[in-house]
């Protein structure tokens, strides 16, 4: 065995009366094997019989029933190939490990057995004076010989190299393949080759390395479009956020695995949330406070439709600003909301919108929604879920559904104007109700294509304004492609929308 790799077993050939079969075992059988231990044989174990009777475990350890003594006068001698899935599995079910299992479950080499036998034979022969008998082949289930097709072009292509086809051939039988018919014909000896890039490795490894002169690589094309699962990614690190990564297994679940290994790994997650708040946690009693937290993965729910979907989760806490130099106060849901604005900007999803509703993990909370889909949820994580991991200040966070986010085209660039911008700023007074997205939206469809950007500057209530209403501040950025705008330009237009407003909404203009 030491010599060939191949284990053998030797049979004493008086103890056995019957014909050699290969089998599996039955439940509740049992074999006596060579270390002295009667043992119960569970199903599906290879055994090598006497007729019926088991007198080896194949590949593992043989019966002692059958075992050579001194007085032993004939043997039989056994030299099999067997796979490696079926003797490990063997072996896992009864905990026995051999020298020869050892072998067997990483793979032999089948043209090895042929000689080793008569290794074996011709030491009996010249040892003990015996005397062959003859030899008994089954191979039922033979394994095809590989074969691999190598180029020049590929070579020299992969290597940096050239050399010619002569040069290669020289290489190849050094290595003891044949070329066959434009193929090169595999050793059963050699399992690691199995593809044309193996065999470009062994010529690289004979031809040495240090033998190829550098060259500058071929360029590689970059993607024009990608997945939109890699484009949030790369979004959010962008956006400042640091990805983590969470198990998936979790105590409680609906989806139960069934085959968990710890107690508290029993079932696959429902959300990324859990896992996203104790990194939290984790961060922030090691000194870490301004976190900026988010993971994408599958998540697993048999009372949804869709079972297994991606989720995005992200969590925000701490101060708006990283720098100790700028004071700026604590995040807030203003600073989740322009998060999402921004990663939808630039992936560029448009007709989306935010809800006020009740959701699981926040409070307050809100629907993120396209059209009539619901998209996720976002806001203030409630304060009893904080409270159980002894959080003691707030926390933000999102979650998304990314089978439902799709870009709703690619960005065009657009060159900036070398002229001069002119801003525009009016103040309405609008019931609370009114949600500044839809002001912002009616206000942009009525301007013409010199409006740059249009945002809301102030969100002001109390003083003289009643408490059912609130000053909401538009501020207008108009910009000319092709010359610089005039004023005459410019207030028709935001006269024209301002009255719009007014009539829409039944706004008040606030003039102080």
């Amino acid at each position: 065995m030491y010599e060939t790799a191949q284990p053998i077993h030797i049979f004493d050939l008086d103890k056995i009366s019957g014909d050699i079969v290969v089998r599996t075992s039955r439940e509740g059988e049992y074999i006596t094997t060579l270390d002295g231990v009667k043992r119960e044989l569970p199903g599906d174990v290879l055994l090598i019989c006497d007729g019926e009777i088991p007198i080896a475990i194949a590949g593992i350890m043989g019966g002692s029933d059958t075992m050579v003594t001194d007085i032993t006068k004939n043997v039989l001698i056994e030299s099999a190939y067997f796979d490696p899935i079926i003797i490990r599995k063997g072996g896992k079910k009864l905990e026995i490990s051999t020298e020869a299992s050892y072998r067997f479950e990483r793979g032999g080499d089948v043209g090895m057995t042929d000689v080793a036998l008569h290794r074996v034979m011709s030491l009996l022969e010249d040892c003990y004076g015996a005397k062959s008998e003859g030899t008994a082949d089954e191979y039922p289930l033979k394994i095809e010989e590989k074969s691999v097709k190598i180029s020049s072009e590929s070579v020299n292509r992969i290597l940096g190299s050239s050399l010619s086809e002569d040069e290669i051939l020289v290489c190849i039988r050094r290595l003891g393949f044949k070329p066959d018919d434009g193929k090169i014909k595999i050793p059963s000896y050699r399992r690691d080759i199995s593809l044309e890039v193996d065999l470009i490795e062994e010529i690289a490894r004979l031809e040495g390395y240090d033998n190829f002169p550098p060259e500058t690589p071929f360029s590689l094309t970059i993607e024009k479009t990608k997945s939109s699962e890699n484009k949030i990614r790369e979004t959010m690190v962008a956006l400042g956020f640091n990805e983590v990564y969470t198990l998936p297994l979790v105590r409680e679940g609906n989806v139960r695995s069934m085959n968990w290994m710890r107690e508290d790994m029993r079932a696959l997650r429902t959300n990324i949330t859990e896992g996203l708040l104790s990194v939290l946690v984790h961060n922030k009693s090691h000194g870490s406070a301004n976190l900026r937290l988010f993971e994408m993965g599958r998540v697993f729910n048999k009372d949804n439709e869709n079972i297994e979907h991606t989720e995005l989760a992200a969590t925000i806490a701490g101060e708006r600003a990283r720098n100790p130099l700028w004071t700026s106060g604590d995040v807030d849901f203003a600073d989740l909301k322009g998060i999402l604005e921004a990663m939808f900007e630039i992936i560029n999803l448009k007709g989306w919108d935010i809800v006020s509703s009740y959701t699981q993990n926040y409070d307050p909370g809100c629907n993120i929604k396209l059209g009539e889909d619901t998209l996720g949820c976002m806001g203030r994580f409630k304060k009893e879920i904080l409270k159980k991991l002894d959080i003691d200040s707030p926390v933000y966070g999102f979650e998304l559904d990314i089978s439902k986010i799709k870009s709703t085209g690619e960005n065009v660039y657009n060159p900036i104007s070398k002229f001069p911008c002119i801003v525009r700023d009016i103040s309405i007074i609008v019931d609370r109700e009114v949600p500044a997205t839809g002001i912002l939206d009616f206000a942009r469809e009525r301007c013409p294509d010199i409006l740059e950007n249009l945002t809301a500057f102030d969100y002001y209530t109390g003083g003289d304004i009643s408490p059912d209403k609130v000053a909401l501040g538009l501020r207008f950025c108009f910009r000319g492609r092709n010359s610089t705008l005039k004023k005459a330009d410019i207030d028709p237009i935001v006269a024209s929308i301002t009255n719009d407003l007014l009539r829409e909404y039944n706004a008040v203009l606030r003039v102080k």
